[in-house]
């Protein structure tokens, strides 16, 4: 247990994501829809969903406002104390 909390929370927790995907096939032009289950480190989903460099900011406890990249407007999010990462609104 004390091993474990020497670790950042940002690699220490983690985030469960289902997604629904489709698959085309090219040559048939027959799709199939499968569910796709990840899990990665917190620190792992800021880099690749949130487009974060630096995740690390989070930690202070602060709100912070960083590009969404789906609509490529600002958003404000902050690390919570139970691990999570809670967007707030504007």
């Amino acid at each position: 247990m004390e091993e474990q909390m020497k670790i950042s929370p940002l690699d220490r927790d983690s985030i469960t994501m289902t997604e629904t995907v489709e698959v085309l096939d090219p040559t048939t032009l027959e799709s199939t829809r499968m569910v796709v289950t990840s899990r990665m480190s917190l620190r792992d989903y800021c880099f690749r969903y949130l487009g974060m460099g630096n995740a690390d900011i989070l930690l202070d406890g602060n709100p912070h406002t960083i590009v969404d990249p789906d609509t490529y407007e600002e958003l404000t999010i902050k690390f919570n104390p139970e691990g999570r990462i809670d967007t707030i609104p504007k």
